[in-house]
C-alpha cells in the first residue's frame, strides 16, 4: 500500500471530523501504531453525516429561509439579521471545513485505497456519487470553490485553485463536472456486477436503490441549472428519469436517529432535535410567521394538517395548547424592542394563557421535530415529485406537472411518520380534495404554478433548507420570502436574502492568491453576501451584467 496510508492514524488524530464531530469509534485505538482506515468504515460515516444538518445550518439558511426566527431579539442568528461579525464567520468557517477539510479528505482516502485493489468499480462509483452531491453543495453555499484540487495535500497540492461553480457544474477540458460524473456513476452502477459498500446505512447495498438515489441527485442539479443552461438541462433530466428515481416510499435515502453511548458514531443522534432545543431554550427560538402563515393559508378551505404535525404552543412549564388553528409564527429580523411589541399586539394573553408572551408563539412538537428518534431525509420522494412537476411545468419533461404536485405534497404528509406522527389518510386526502388546481390558487399572493410548486417544496423540506434557499435564489419563489423582506436594522444587504456565505478568513492568508482569483469570479467581485451564483436569477448584479 502506497505511503499515503501510513499517515492515515496520524490524520485522524490530529484532523478528526472538525466541522461534524465524528466519531469513528474503535478504529485506529493504538496512535502509535501505523495502520489503516478500512474504506469501509470511512465511506459507512461519510454516508451517516449525510443525516446531520451542517454545524450552524439552523443559524443561517433556516432564519433566511424563514422556517424559524428568534423571540430573543438577533442573538447570534445571523440568519435572522444578514449581518457578519466573529459568530457569522465562525459558523460560515466550520461549514466551510465541513466540506473542505472533512469530507473530501475521507473520500479521497477512500478513492486511494479502492483503486490499490481491484474489483471496485461499483464502490469507486458510490464514492464520486456522494463526491458530486457534496462539492454541488459546497458551490452552491460559497460559489468558486477548491473543486478538483480540494483536500490533496498529501498529494502535493497545498494551494488548491479555485474553480467557478459554473465548471463545478459543466466542467472544462481539464476535468468533468459534477453532472457528468454523476451519469458516468449510474451508467457503471448499471453494468457492473462486483461488490458495493456493504452494509450502508442508506440502502445496505441494494444497487437499485443506489442508482434511484444518484438519479434523483442528478434530476436535483439539473433542475438547478435549468434557467441558465435549458437544453442540457433537459438532457439530463430526461437522463435521470430514465435511469430511474425515488419515487416509492421504500427508496427514500434516509438515516435513523437514536440517542447514543460513548463509542457509537455520533450521526446516530438526533442532531436536528438537539441543536433546536438549544436553541429554543437558550435563543427563544420558534417559527417563523412566514411558515406558519403558508401553512394555515395556503389552502384556503382547510389548515395544512403538516401544522399540527410539527407544531405546538408551549408555556414555560411546558403545558402544550392543542388550538393549531390559532398559531402563529415570529417574525424574521426583530431587535429586543420590535420583540415586545410583536408580543404586546398577539393577543397571546387572550388565545392560550395569561402571562404566556414570549412562549405565545408556535414552536417545534416535542413528540416530532424535538424527537431523538426520528428520521432524516437525505433525499426523498416527495422532494423528487416536486423537482418532477419542476420540469414538466417548464416544458422540459413530458408528464402531468399536476399529478407530480399533488403526489409531492401526499409524499410529504405521509413523511411525517418518520418524526413520529402520523397523518391519518383521510385528512391528506381532504386537504387534496379541495385543494385548487395547479396554476389556480390564488390565496397568499401566489404567482403561479411555479410559486405553487416550489411554494410545497419549500413546505416539506423544513430540515434541509439549503435546497429551498438555492431555489429561491434561481426563482425568487417561494413569493411569500420575497414579500416579506428581513428589515433587520443591522443588515448589510439592503434587506435582500443574501446570495452566497462568505469565505473563511484564513482563506484570504493561507491561500491567498487562489482566493483572490475566487474572489475575482463572483457576480459583484467582493467576498459578501450580496453575489448572485451562476445559475440565479438576478438579484445583486448590476444592469450591465
Amino acid at each position: 500500500m502506497k505511503n499515503i496510508i501510513k499517515h492515515v492514524s496520524i490524520l485522524f488524530i490530529s484532523l478528526g471530523l472538525a466541522g461534524c464531530n465524528a466519531d469513528f469509534g474503535d478504529v485506529n485505538t493504538n496512535p502509535n501504531a501505523i495502520t489503516s482506515v478500512k474504506s469501509e468504515n470511512l465511506f459507512h460515516n461519510v454516508v451517516g453525516y449525510l443525516g446531520k444538518p451542517f454545524t450552524g445550518e439552523f443559524e443561517y439558511i433556516a432564519p433566511m429561509m424563514q422556517y424559524t426566527a428568534t423571540t430573543n431579539g438577533n442573538y447570534n442568528i445571523p440568519g435572522n439579521t444578514y449581518a457578519i461579525d466573529g459568530t457569522a464567520m465562525g459558523i460560515y468557517s466550520s461549514i466551510w471545513s465541513s466540506y473542505s477539510v472533512d469530507f473530501m479528505r475521507y473520500l479521497n482516502l477512500i478513492e486511494t485505497q479502492l483503486k490499490e485493489e481491484s474489483g471496485n468499480t461499483s464502490k469507486l462509483a458510490e464514492v464520486k456519487i456522494l463526491r458530486s452531491l457534496l462539492l454541488s453543495q459546497y458551490a452552491d453555499t460559497f460559489g468558486p470553490i477548491p473543486y478538483d484540487q480540494i483536500a490533496n495535500a498529501l498529494n502535493g497540492i497545498i494551494y488548491p485553485e479555485y474553480r467557478s461553480e459554473k465548471d463545478v457544474y459543466l466542467g472544462t477540458t481539464e476535468f468533468k463536472g459534477v453532472l457528468e460524473i454523476l451519469d458516468e456513476s449510474i451508467q457503471t452502477l448499471k453494468n457492473s456486477t462486483d461488490e458495493l459498500f456493504a452494509n450502508d446505512i442508506f440502502y445496505n447495498a441494494d444497487r437499485e436503490k443506489w442508482i434511484k438515489f444518484a438519479s434523483s441527485i442528478l434530476l436535483r442539479l439539473s433542475i438547478r441549472i435549468s434557467d441558465v443552461e435549458t437544453e442540457m438541462a433537459r438532457t439530463y433530466i430526461n437522463k435521470a428519469v430514465s435511469y430511474g428515481v425515488i419515487m416509492d416510499e421504500g427508496d427514500i435515502a434516509k438515516v435513523n436517529h437514536r440517542p447514543t453511548t460513548t463509542g457509537e458514531p455520533s450521526y446516530l443522534d438526533n442532531s436536528v432535535a438537539t441543536s433546536l432545543l438549544t436553541l429554543k431554550r437558550e435563543r427563544g427560538y420558534c417559527y417563523a410567521a412566514s411558515f406558519i402563515t403558508m401553512l394555515k393559508g395556503f389552502n384556503e378551505n382547510q389548515i395544512d394538517p403538516r401544522l399540527k404535525a410539527i407544531a405546538g404552543v408551549y408555556d414555560e412549564n411546558g403545558t402544550y395548547f392543542d388550538n393549531y388553528q390559532d398559531y402563529e409564527g415570529m417574525l424574521n429580523g426583530c431587535e429586543m424592542d420590535d420583540v415586545e411589541s410583536v408580543v404586546e399586539n398577539m393577543g397571546f394573553d387572550q388565545i392560550y394563557t395569561p402571562g404566556i408572551g414570549r412562549y405565545g408563539f408556535a414552536s417545534f412538537k416535542t413528540e416530532t421535530i424535538l424527537n431523538r428518534e426520528a428520521y432524516y431525509i437525505v433525499m426523498g420522494n416527495a422532494e423528487v415529485n416536486f423537482l418532477l412537476a419542476e420540469a414538466a411545468w417548464k416544458g422540459l419533461l413530458i408528464g402531468d406537472a399536476e399529478v407530480y404536485y399533488q403526489q409531492g405534497i401526499i409524499a410529504s404528509m405521509r413523511s411525517m411518520k418518520y418524526w413520529g406522527e402520523t397523518i391519518p389518510e383521510s385528512e391528506i386526502t381532504n386537504y387534496m380534495n379541495t385543494l385548487p388546481k395547479l396554476g389556480q390558487n390564488k390565496t397568499m399572493n401566489l404567482r403561479d404554478g411555479l410559486d405553487e410548486i416550489l411554494t410545497q417544496k419549500w413546505l416539506s423540506m423544513f430540515e434541509n433548507a439549503m435546497q429551498p434557499w438555492c431555489d429561491w435564489r434561481r426563482t425568487h419563489y417561494p413569493s411569500i420570502i420575497t414579500d416579506n423582506p428581513n428589515m433587520n436594522k443591522l443588515g448589510i444587504t439592503n434587506h435582500k436574502l443574501p446570495g452566497r456565505l462568505p469565505y473563511p478568513q484564513d482563506e484570504s492568508i493561507r491561500n491567498k492568491d487562489n482566493y483572490a482569483k475566487g474572489v475575482s469570479m463572483l457576480s459583484n467581485k467582493s467576498d459578501d453576501y450580496m453575489n448572485d451564483l451562476w445559475w440565479a436569477k438576478s438579484y445583486f448584479r448590476s444592469e450591465e451584467h
